[in-house]
């Protein structure tokens, strides 16, 4: 079954790296007034699903976002309500009535907006990454693009565990960073940041010294964030 999603809202396209502040309080929507007919295949949720869970959340963020998406051909659909599950690669989105569904449409690119933090969160589904071999499967937020391009992946792994004297398995989602670099049409895991250099080998020398100065660590979006932004400078 089709869904068919009314919106009023239209926003210009947005191709800024994830993390961006942008103004995005001014994006009101208004699901019952005809405007552009947002099509996408998709299934009702099964709250169930979850149920298991007592910590950690299989989501980007909990709560529901404004956001767009792109679909394969890249036409893009504005003024959404999304949630994106990154534990089961799914989008989650309301339909007019508000009931909760899951698309079943190939995904392009989803651009999420925090409207409180004023930030701009942009997602690039696996299939869509440009590289000569296949990223694993999943949503990359997109840090830093340019002559080598960052990525980050919040891997989200499910720990369980069984309480004394209880018949219940609870489940824990963990979240994992990990940090890829598409350079050359190769996209790479950055499994630690002293192992840029040998991936940005044509700038070696200069990201040693960067690194070694600036006394990066690759705890943090930032420090991966600047190093690329150092690497694409030069």
């Amino acid at each position: 079954m089709r869904c068919y999603l009314l919106i009023l809202f239209s926003v210009a396209s947005l191709f800024s790296p994830g993390q961006k502040t942008i103004d995005v309080g001014k994006t009101d929507l208004n699901v019952t007034s005809p405007n552009v007919m947002f099509v996408v295949g998709g299934t009702p949720f099964v709250n169930a699903k979850f149920a298991k869970i007592v910590s950690g959340s299989p989501y980007f963020y909990e709560e529901w976002m404004k956001g767009n998406v792109f679909v394969n051909g890249g036409k893009e659909y504005s003024g959404l309500f999304l949630k994106l599950d990154l534990l089961n690669n799914e989008m989650h989105y309301l339909d007019p009535a508000g009931v909760e569904m899951v698309t079943t449409s190939e995904l392009q690119k989803l651009v999420l907006f925090d409207t409180i933090a004023q930030q701009v969160f942009t997602f690039i589904n696996s299939s869509f990454i440009n590289s000569g071999n296949a990223p694993q499967k999943g949503w990359y937020l997109l840090l830093s693009t340019g002559t080598a391009s960052l990525f980050k992946k919040l891997h989200k792994v499910v720990r369980e565990e069984q309480p004394y004297n209880s018949a219940t398995v609870e489940q824990h989602v963990e979240t994992r960073s990990r940090y890829f670099v598409l350079y050359k049409n190769v996209f790479t895991e950055i499994k630690k940041i002293k192992d840029a250099p040998d991936i940005l080998i044509d700038k070696k020398d200069p990201l040693l010294r960067y690194i070694k100065e600036n006394n990066l660590k690759g705890k943090t979006d930032e420090e991966f964030l600047a190093l690329i932004d150092f690497y694409n400078s030069l």
